[in-house]
């Protein structure tokens, strides 16, 4: 659906499938790579763990963003993107809960066992395809506010070429997999329903966030992105019944102040640069003040 769409986009403009530099031709295909990577490995994961401790991970990528962004794009790193980024990280750890870190213990009696869900060999798998679709999202994120001056069409293009061209290769080493094989006619409506909605929202969601990178920092893109998990919590305790653990719950409120760091971080900066001048200044007032009044009583 995305390449039928961008590619009839594209033709209408009367642009070309790729810009003419080759610098720009390097960053946009590689930025549709890296992006149908992070995609694909996101919704691989969410098949092997919860879907917000997926979320956690996946939506820590403003670390990798901030690195990422000081090494390309020449951003200044600051105390206070190290501060957001190092909440983001104890966030993650929290809701990973790693047996180095988290050792279950089999005396269910154990004071402290209540805080600890169960974890299986999978959960780790799920949290391998999770921290690489949070790698290769803040990579994505760099590379596509280094394509300035090719159109989002172009752009969104190539990302769902790539996606393709990796989802027809795993499909094809993939056992019991229907769509390029006979038994494509005996996919089920419901299945076909559930495909068509995850096409058409991946579509909506990825244009805006591609767009948005070229409009505003990443840094601050992918730290809004994140506000997802507040409502990937609520769905899982609402409709699904299933209440987070505690280690759980605040991690994910660590993520959460982290991204509200990162999104207010220049008012915050700000802040605090005003507040010696602001000092100073009522300091020099206050001295002003009192010489007038001496000058007053002394000379009338």
């Amino acid at each position: 659906i995305q390449i039928f769409v961008y590619s009839t986009i594209i033709f209408w403009n009367d642009e070309n499938l790729l810009p003419q530099n080759n610098k720009k031709k390097f960053f946009t295909i590689s930025q549709g790579l890296i992006g149908a990577i992070s995609f694909i490995t996101s919704l691989a994961s969410v098949s092997f763990m919860p879907v917000p401790d997926a979320l956690c991970i996946i939506f820590a990528c403003p670390v990798v963003t901030i690195l990422l962004s000081a090494a390309i794009l020449g951003d200044k790193l600051n105390s206070l993107k190290c501060f957001a980024g190092t909440l983001l990280l104890l966030g993650v750890v929290l809701v990973c809960q790693p047996p180095f870190l988290f050792p279950q213990t089999p005396n269910s009696q154990a004071p402290y066992t209540f805080l600890l869900a169960s974890r299986t060999g999978l959960y780790y798998v799920g949290v391998a395809l999770a921290s690489t679709a949070c790698c290769t999202g803040g990579l994505m994120d760099v590379l596509i506010a280094k394509c300035q001056g090719v159109s989002t069409p172009v752009l969104l293009n190539w990302s769902a070429i790539s996606g393709l061209v990796i989802s027809i290769g795993f499909s094809q080493l993939q056992t019991g997999s229907r769509i390029l094989s006979p038994d494509f006619v005996k996919i089920c409506w419901s299945d076909w329903l559930i495909l068509v909605i995850l096409a058409v929202s991946g579509l909506l969601a990825f244009t805006c966030l591609t767009h948005a990178l070229k409009l505003i920092s990443p840094n601050l893109v992918s730290a809004l992105r994140t506000l997802e998990l507040v409502l990937a919590y609520s769905v899982q305790a609402i409709v699904l019944g299933e209440d987070p653990d505690i280690w759980s719950c605040f991690g994910g409120g660590l993520i959460f102040m982290g991204v509200l760091v990162l999104t207010f971080h220049d008012k915050i900066s700000d802040w605090f640069l005003w507040r010696p001048v602001l000092r100073d200044v009522h300091y020099y007032q206050t001295v002003s003040y009192r010489g007038f009044d001496e000058y007053s009583r002394l000379y009338g």
